[in-house]
């Protein structure tokens, strides 16, 4: 077999391994059958950064349980890869009626967001829902990729 039919049978070859990987989703972690427990209180629920984080997990195929603070009786955050909880700050004060209700090892999975006021996502340069929500995604993406 000659170089040039070697280097193209060569070329080929790594095509259909580019392929192959980019259809096994090129890398990335497969999220799919993780689920996440965001904790938000009831006003927070309808909240645009808390709604984006749901839709973006939802779309990498991840079971999402919405609850508030009044639901965690009972709960097991062992039961989740990862627990997402909106912890609002009011006044300078946080909200106390949300508890930790994981051991030491299942704290790992906590990603925690303080938020302030009720329209925290607007600055002076605008609507920052999508940003911010981008980046929390990120930060509970890494927790499931290591849970």
């Amino acid at each position: 077999m000659n170089k040039k039919v070697f280097s193209m049978l060569k070329i080929m070859f790594l095509a259909v391994l580019a392929c192959a990987f980019i259809a096994a989703g090129g890398g990335a972690a497969n999220l799919s059958g993780k689920k996440v427990l965001i904790i938000a209180g009831k006003d927070r629920l309808s909240d645009p950064v808390v709604s984006k984080i749901n839709g973006l997990l939802r779309e990498e195929g991840v079971t999402v349980k919405i609850s508030n603070k009044s639901d965690l009786k009972g709960a097991d955050a062992g039961a989740y890869n990862a627990v997402f909880i909106v912890n609002p700050i009011r006044q300078g004060k946080t909200e106390r009626s949300v508890t930790v209700f994981a051991d030491e090892s299942v704290q790992k999975k906590i990603v925690l967001f303080n938020a302030v006021g009720s329209r925290y996502w607007v600055t002076k340069e605008g609507d920052k829902s999508i940003k911010l929500a981008g980046s929390l995604f990120e930060k509970i993406k890494e927790v499931l990729e290591n849970n």
